[in-house]
């Protein structure tokens, strides 16, 4: 859902916040129409887990647009995140602190490195192919070339992680070795006691 409203304007110039904030903005609070602007304004990125404050905060570095990490204020987001966690999120500015946007996919090391080799090689297309202005070629700016890569691959973050989901629920259980190799066996054993004893 939060793909689908952020997504660029239609040819008319409005995403489906803009039309809903025309219409029924009036509802809302002066929080919400904020929150709702920050939503249609936001990306999708690739953080690590820096420093976690279970019910409190946690500290994040985005992977994709470099920069120094920043602290998002979350209760029930920061439950079960551990350091160097990797997780896709959208990440906006409220009342002077960050906060994460309500979705938090969780994706392992394996399917992150996968994901950033899909962004590494659409950032190299997108350097290839400048865009045109006045009949000229033009390099975007750094920032807006991270925007237009985070925009055309948002798809990829949850197809990933739903391809190395998959495979982790197919793959076999994996096998249980002691130290020496050996393969754990599980047994069971009695001991008799006298009912004085018990």
């Amino acid at each position: 859902f939060e793909d689908f409203v952020s997504r660029d304007p239609a040819p008319d110039g409005e995403n489906l916040i803009d039309d809903y904030l025309k219409r029924r903005g009036w509802r809302e609070g002066v929080h919400g129409r904020r929150y709702l602007q920050q939503l249609r304004d936001s990306v999708l990125s690739l953080y690590e887990v820096v420093e976690v404050s279970r019910g409190r905060y946690c500290d994040v570095r985005d992977l994709v647009r470099d920069g120094e990490p920043v602290r998002v204020h979350e209760h029930m987001g920061t439950q079960n995140l551990v350091r160097w966690d990797r997780i896709a999120a959208r990440v906006l500015k409220s009342e002077g602190q960050y906060i994460f946007s309500g979705g938090i996919l969780p994706l392992g090391q394996e399917s992150a490195q996968s994901l950033l080799r899909v962004l590494n090689d659409t950032r190299k297309k997108l350097t290839k192919a400048p865009s045109r202005v006045a009949g000229r070629q033009a390099t975007p700016p750094p920032e807006a070339l991270d925007r237009q890569l985070l925009q055309e691959t948002c798809p990829a973050f949850p197809w990933i992680w739903l391809m190395h989901t998959l495979e982790r629920l197919h793959a076999p259980p994996p096998e249980m070795v002691n130290s020496d190799g050996e393969a754990l066996v599980f047994t069971e054993s009695r001991f008799p006691f006298d009912e004085k004893d018990r």
